[in-house]
């Protein structure tokens, strides 16, 4: 994995196999956009999936993006405004996320985000469900246990 600055203050994201053969993942220089910002990167365990967060403008919301190796595409799951129990996607992260955590699976990530009164939530994502709801609130996820 690799990041890349391009146009003095946007991030694009490249990934090379061992042979060195490389892929550009993000093109946000083509999307008309004058900031991209591009952390916490986390591979899924089946190597699969690639989930990171993009910070595009520097005052708007972090997203939610994931890149899938084996179909080539890349999605971003966020959308700006409130959220309340099962969601289609999840909303705009504005503050003090963590890294994504994958399930053993591949199939859900664990992501945390701080409301504007400084607590800390825990949100399931599902991939295939396309749907995230608030599963713990006051703390972070550090990681799964497999049955």
């Amino acid at each position: 994995i690799s990041k890349t600055i391009t146009d003095g203050s946007i991030e694009e994201l490249f990934i090379y196999s061992v042979n060195g053969t490389g892929k550009q993942v993000t093109n946000f220089g083509s999307e008309n956009i004058q900031y991209a910002n591009i952390g916490f990167i986390s591979w899924s365990l089946d190597s699969r999936y690639l989930a990171f967060w993009v910070k595009i403008d520097q005052d708007k919301n972090n997203s939610l993006f994931v890149y899938d190796i084996q179909n080539d595409s890349l999605a971003d799951y966020c959308l700006p405004g409130d959220y309340g129990g099962q969601l289609p996607i999840v909303v705009g992260i504005t503050d003090h996320f963590t890294a994504p955590l994958w399930s053993p699976d591949g199939s859900k990530i664990l992501i945390t985000k701080r409301d504007e009164d400084n607590i800390f939530c825990t949100i399931l994502f599902s991939l295939d469900q396309k749907k995230a709801m608030i599963i713990a609130g006051d703390g972070w996820p550090v990681g799964w246990v497999k049955k």
